[in-house]
């Protein structure tokens, strides 16, 4: 897709493809990118502006990511319902997880917002106290929120935690 994306009414399901975005979209619970299958959605070029990324496991939610500081890179971007690779407590954490994949290794942070919806945490989890954003390098996990977390800003249906990280991957 070269121009702006603004999804209005349904879904676009993936399935096992992948669409790519050559510049950012819009979307909203009603109507975004389902990243079902093997199937992602590719941000070409990102920058200095916020590129929107509507994407979610489902139809039911909405999970979409921000971008910023992307340093002209590509991204692949999915999102699972679930948490893979396993994180020590997930009862006390979002049922969420983000792929994202640069195309090369940022040289400075990221600046990357996640937004989920309160029903998405699990059984322990209070979604609106500070939240730990972890990222899975294929063969650990590390913290890259601050010390303490971040507090999410948003409605219940749209809350949203942001942090800023040169490491990419699996995130929850």
């Amino acid at each position: 897709i070269t121009n702006d994306l603004t999804l209005t009414n349904g879904h676009i399901t993936t399935g096992n493809n992948n669409v790519t975005l050559s510049k950012g979209a819009s979307g909203s619970i009603g109507s975004h990118i389902i990243t079902s299958g093997t199937g992602t959605v590719v941000a070409n070029n990102v920058g200095t502006t916020p590129y929107g990324i509507p994407v979610s496991p489902d139809a039911a939610g909405y999970n979409p990511v921000t971008l910023t500081n992307g340093q002209g890179l590509n991204y692949t971007v999915k999102v699972a319902s679930g948490i893979l690779p396993v994180i020590f407590n997930s009862a006390i954490a979002i049922n969420r997880t983000w792929a994202i994949v640069p195309s090369a290794t940022p040289t400075s942070p990221v600046t990357i917002a996640f937004e989920y919806q309160d029903g998405h945490a699990n059984a322990s989890a209070n979604p609106t106290a500070n939240m730990e954003v972890g990222v899975h390098n294929g063969t650990n996990w590390a913290v890259v929120s601050p010390s303490g977390g971040v507090a999410p800003t948003g409605p219940a249906t749209a809350r949203q935690v942001v942090v800023q990280s040169t490491q990419m991957g699996a995130f929850v």
